[in-house]
């Protein structure tokens, strides 16, 4: 796929969330490269060990993996990217109304970047290129409650999603 998003190494950097102290060795930051027109990426310096590599494209569902680099040695990742999956839906209140701005988003492991959408006038969102298997589906808006699922998606699927918000239990002051 021609001009398709690789992210080579980790995310930030990232040490799982943690600081290192000073004197600790830190990995590098990640490289963002741009496939060729064959689809094709070319990577230099990439430190020996297990290397993470994600890859996106728009009309594709994202892929990830660890890849095993060798010092001094030229190493061939295949990646075949998958038919993007998708999630449409209508976001109601607890009356069925539908909401105006809802926040949309899509949490996974897999996934390179933040995905999400808000909702139109009528309640309606549609999440594009997914990554394939499980992941969590989240709506929210501040002061109308969030609603959440999982998400089992396969290459090419078409998914509906219909959450209903609700502020749940209230407590007044008397």
């Amino acid at each position: 796929v021609a001009k398709a998003t690789v992210l080579v190494g980790g995310e930030a950097g990232s040490l799982g969330g943690k600081l290192a102290p000073l004197d600790d060795h830190r990995p590098p930051p990640p490289v963002r490269l741009l496939t060729d027109e064959r689809g094709a990426f070319a990577a230099d310096d990439v430190p020996a060990g297990q290397v993470p590599v994600a890859v996106r494209a728009t009309g594709w569902s994202p892929w990830s993996g660890v890849v095993a680099v060798e010092v001094g040695k030229t190493t061939d990742v295949p990646i075949a990217l998958q038919p993007s999956a998708s999630v449409t839906g209508v976001v109601r209140d607890d009356a069925g109304e539908p909401m105006v701005d809802v926040h949309v988003a899509v949490q996974s492991r897999t996934l390179m970047g933040l995905q999400y959408d808000f909702t139109d006038s009528e309640g309606r969102f549609t999440l594009s290129d997914l990554p394939l298997g499980e992941s969590e589906l989240i709506a929210h808006r501040d002061g109308s409650g969030r609603a959440t699922t999982v998400l089992g998606a396969e290459a090419g699927g078409r998914y509906v999603w219909d959450p209903v918000l609700g502020t749940g239990l209230l407590i007044r002051r008397r």
